[in-house]
Order: C-alpha cells, then sequence, then structure tokens
C-alpha cells in the first residue's frame, strides 16, 4: 500500500476511534446522569463508529480486500479480532429488517432499558434494547455483545494507529 493511502486511512481509523471513545465516556456521563435517552446516543454512536473500523480493516469488496490485510498487517490486528464482527452494528444498520421478522411474535417489547436483563420480570420478553452497565452488555434483540472486549481492541488500535504514523513519517 502507498504511504498517501496508508496515511489517509490510518486518519479515518483514528477519526472512528475518537468517535468510539467519546460515545464511551459520553455514555458514562449519562449513566451517571440516569439519562437513558442520551445513553442511547452514546450506545448507537459508539456501535457505528466500530462498525466502521471494521468495515475499513475488513472491506467487503474483493477490490479493496488487500488494502484491508496491510492495514491490518500494519497496526497487528489478527483476523479473529473482536473489531472484525459487524454482528451488533449490523443491529443498528438493519433494524427495520430484525424489527420486521419480530412483529408477529406475540410478545411483551422491552425497549431502551438500562440494568440488568433480569430486573424485567416478563415471560416472552423481547428486548429491542438493553443495556447493562454493571455487565458492560449490549442487548439488541434479545442478542448480547459483550462491550468491553470491544472497548479493549479499539484503544489497543488508537495506540497501534499512532505508532504505524510514526513510521511512516520515519520518526
Amino acid at each position: 500500500m502507498q504511504n498517501w493511502m496508508a496515511f489517509f486511512f490510518l486518519g479515518e481509523l483514528e477519526h472512528q476511534c475518537g468517535l468510539f471513545e467519546r460515545a464511551k465516556l459520553g455514555l458514562t456521563h449519562a449513566l451517571a446522569r440516569n439519562s437513558a435517552g442520551e445513553c442511547w446516543l452514546f450506545l448507537d454512536t459508539l456501535v457505528l463508529a466500530a462498525g466502521n473500523i471494521s468495515k475499513i480493516l475488513w472491506p467487503a469488496r474483493s477490490k479493496s480486500k488487500q488494502r484491508g490485510r496491510d492495514l491490518r498487517d500494519m497496526l497487528g490486528v489478527s483476523d479473529d479480532s473482536v473489531l472484525c464482527s459487524r454482528d451488533l452494528r449490523d443491529h443498528l444498520e438493519h433494524f427495520d429488517e430484525r424489527l420486521e421478522r419480530h412483529a408477529t411474535e406475540n410478545c411483551t417489547v422491552v425497549d431502551s432499558n438500562i440494568g440488568d436483563l433480569t430486573m424485567v420480570s416478563v415471560g416472552n420478553a423481547l428486548f429491542l434494547r438493553n443495556y447493562d452497565p454493571r455487565k458492560e452488555e449490549v442487548t439488541f434483540l434479545n442478542e448480547t455483545y459483550q462491550l468491553a472486549p470491544l472497548v479493549s481492541a479499539v484503544c489497543q488500535l488508537r495506540s497501534s494507529i499512532a505508532s504505524a504514523q510514526s513510521k511512516l513519517q520515519g520518526r
């Protein structure tokens, strides 16, 4: 990969990591204020930034796959990294399709909940959105994802980006 292209994509990865980290900080502050609406704003931003990182490092188009491999090699990101998965992002990106799939179910819908899933005691519950800050788990449509490994991977990636940028600049 040419240096100018590497700088371009490293800059975008840095931007997405920054969005992710600001969203994580915003989430922490929103939780302290007990603002569920803000929590979901920051969780959505966090998930979308992680999805954009994934798309840069694992591009879908075949002609871009080598660029993704080059960036992963440059940054020391393994193919089994938690950053690879877009499952969580896909819940947001294709939320309408997911809702349509569940619309005919006879269930109690729980949306934008903050807390342990077990604190809601209704039979046959469909959790559209739930965030458990104690466990750092986010649930979309009854599928639960751990945020801590994602947070750790983004922090490590940001450090790797800074190192790669310095090497490219000959420092």
